[in-house]
């Protein structure tokens, strides 16, 4: 897809145009800096406010409880059970700070917290979530292998997918630099959920390369993963085992091949990657001027 989107799209084309000139302005620099060493810490509070109002609605659906993937608790948990007005019920998985992990210091009242690897183990929760969201990214500093961010946004995703209620919301923070990755992502949510949006904050992290699709409607919540009609989730689940027994290139048919036909199955990713694209173009201007 990203050498289709290079021919085919002007948008995209100037885009990493935008990206290049942005990068070379040494007056901008401090935005490359990490969280906590910028001029200001990064609001995903903010960000995710944002998203609610545009896609979420979290305060008119009696949300009762929610996933949060690589937050344990933080600023998406603070939101979510202020905007349940307090009702909801979170639970929060995390790799444990001993293990390399982030410390999270954020305290929300009826929050449970799991330390666990998600890309060794696997989690089965008693009763499935109505809301998930992902921050499984830019962890991997220091890792070993070139396919370990690749093989965290797939075991986020397989994660998520076998603890979502059937007609729940999925919320996946992923990227932009990997347009096949991304594209896939959005080809198998098109599959598995009744309606797909992508986010790109125009608040925060606006220059970045982060940005979320949203899967509503959940169809397969009542399926067992060994089901026939899950074969996207078996998909998932074999290169998750692959990459397990030490067969890391095996990521690569999620991360670099495409599942999908571009002239018959693209045109609805591609109008999805394209709102992303837009609205990229458009904060990274407000930067510059």
């Amino acid at each position: 897809m990203d050498r289709y989107l290079y021919k085919k799209s002007k948008n995209y084309r100037k885009l990493n145009y935008l990206k290049r000139l942005l990068g070379s302005r040494k007056d901008l620099e401090y935005l490359y800096k990490i969280e906590g060493t910028s001029k200001r810490d990064f609001g995903y509070n903010i960000l995710l406010e944002e998203m609610d109002k545009m896609f979420l609605d979290l305060g008119k659906i009696n949300l009762k409880n929610w996933l949060s993937i690589c937050s344990a608790p933080g600023y998406y948990d603070e939101y979510i059970y202020e905007a349940s007005k307090k009702k909801a019920k979170g639970t929060g998985v995390t790799l444990g700070v001993k293990d390399g992990g982030l410390e999270f210091t954020r305290k929300v009242p009826n929050f449970t917290v799991k330390y666990m690897d998600i890309m060794v183990q696997k989690y089965k929760s008693r009763t499935k979530f109505e809301f998930i969201i992902t921050g499984c990214l830019d962890m991997n500093i220091d890792k070993k292998n070139r396919y370990y961010n690749d093989m965290l946004v797939l075991s986020s995703i397989l994660f998520g997918l076998e603890n979502l209620k059937n007609g729940g919301v999925f919320a996946l923070k992923t990227s932009m630099k990997n347009m096949n990755l991304l594209s896939n992502i959005i080809y198998m949510f098109n599959n598995l959920f009744g309606t797909v949006r992508t986010f790109k904050s125009t608040k925060e992290l606006t220059h970045r390369s982060s940005c979320y699709v949203i899967g509503f409607k959940y169809k397969y919540g009542k399926t067992k993963l060994e089901d026939d009609k899950n074969k996207h989730l078996i998909f998932l689940k074999d290169l998750f085992d692959a990459y397990n027994a030490g067969q890391h290139n095996k990521i690569s048919k999620f991360s670099q091949d495409l599942l999908f036909n571009i002239p018959q199955e693209g045109k609805e990713v591609e109008r999805l990657i394209n709102n992303l694209i837009t609205t990229q173009i458009k904060c990274i201007n407000r930067l510059l001027n």
